[in-house]
């Protein structure tokens, strides 16, 4: 519920000084505009770090379209706004001998998102296997950072002529005719992502270096550790002897009535079609289906046996990406939303989840890795 207040503040304020500013100092249609851009910039800046913390705090991967689609997106959007509005339009840097300017606006409200997105898509090019674009759907992230840098540095072109050729738009004239400098950083970015994106080699087994397999082992020991002292922790039960009763001469003589045993239900055995039905109902929905959309949504690591024996596994009943038991428990604590498709978890499944041996769910990945030669 606290979400649906951070929407009121900045924009309201913003309106306030749009106000005064058309009252008392200048009616400009111009300005009032500007005015409420800057409001929401100031909700989307708490909606970003609200974001942050809440991945940070479950330890799980920036590669959704928020974090590297929106955010680039919202930079643009500001830095082409810097060239039409009048708002915070003093030059910091006028370089006419180079035809190079810098303004308040365009360094203020675009360029720390514009490097936080570049930076996103050279992530995705280095560490990343996909990016889901859309709730469970997933695209390739080498691929799509190529091309999505690719088609920001045609648009930027596109507008560099419109600025040129003083191109209005909606009836705002551009007011400066010259590129920003942070326009022309940002624009050799996204030539050198494309070519860093193509020259870089896929990482192979001799890559991983013994530091990061010795912290890898460090990691599977601690958490091996923990759970035999939780074990540990737990009172045994006192073992009882069975002591048989003496039997004396009368009991003897009595016949005992033969005991009929108790038909015990066996457990019928699944037939193959049902078991490879069974295995397909957990298969996590992406558009292209990888190792990484097994990999737990918090801790981003792959289930593994028997070092996360005791754990559990969860899926989403929505998007069926796993996660380990304990911390799909931790997360229900601070929101009742999926951490990778954003779907409502229902209150049923909250309360009381299924919750998947991790030696079966193992067994599932390694049938999909050969389905699917991933």
């Amino acid at each position: 519920m606290f979400i649906k207040k951070r929407y009121i503040i900045p924009p309201s304020i913003s309106l306030i000084f749009a106000l005064i500013h058309g009252i008392f100092i200048e009616p400009s249609l111009n300005i009032f505009l500007s005015w409420t851009l800057v409001g929401l910039w100031v909700d989307y800046v708490i909606k970003f770090f609200e974001k942050i913390k809440n991945y940070r705090e479950f330890n799980s991967p920036h590669n959704t379209s928020f974090f590297v689609i929106s955010v680039i997106f919202i930079g643009l959007f500001y830095l082409y706004s810097g060239y039409y509005t009048r708002l915070f339009n003093e030059l910091l840097i006028d370089l006419d001998l180079v035809y190079v300017l810098l303004t308040p606006w365009i360094t203020i409200f675009s360029f720390p998102f514009l490097l936080y997105g570049i930076y996103s898509l050279f992530a995705c090019i280095r560490k990343y296997e996909v990016v889901y674009i859309y709730k469970e759907r997933s695209v390739n992230a080498r691929k799509f950072s190529i091309g999505f840098s690719i088609f920001i540095l045609i648009q930027n072109m596109v507008f560099l002529i419109l600025i040129l050729e003083e191109e209005p738009i909606l009836t705002f004239k551009p007011i400066f005719q010259y590129p920003d400098l942070i326009f022309l950083i940002i624009t050799i970015f996204l030539v050198i992502l494309p070519i860093y994106g193509v020259l870089k080699k896929e990482p192979s087994i001799s890559d991983i270096t013994p530091e990061a397999i010795a912290s890898r082992r460090d990691q599977v020991r601690s958490i091996e550790s923990a759970a035999s002292r939780s074990s540990q922790s737990r009172p045994s039960r006192p073992t009882q002897r069975h002591i048989e009763p003496r039997s004396n001469t009368t009991s003897q003589r009595t016949k005992r009535k033969p005991q009929t045993k108790k038909k015990t239900k066996s457990k019928r055995k699944l037939s193959k079609d049902e078991i490879i039905k069974r295995i397909r109902s957990m298969k996590p929905k992406a558009g292209i289906l990888n190792l990484e959309d097994f990999k737990c949504i918090f801790c981003f690591n792959l289930p593994h046996y028997p070092q996360d024996k005791g754990r559990g596994i969860v899926l989403c009943p929505n998007c069926k990406h796993p996660a380990h038991a304990d911390e799909f428990r931790d997360w229900q604590r601070h929101s009742n939303l999926c951490s990778r498709c954003d779907a409502e978890i229902p209150y049923s499944f909250r309360t009381n989840p299924k919750i998947i041996h991790v030696k079966s769910y193992v067994k599932v990945i390694e049938y999909f890795k050969k389905k699917e030669n991933l």
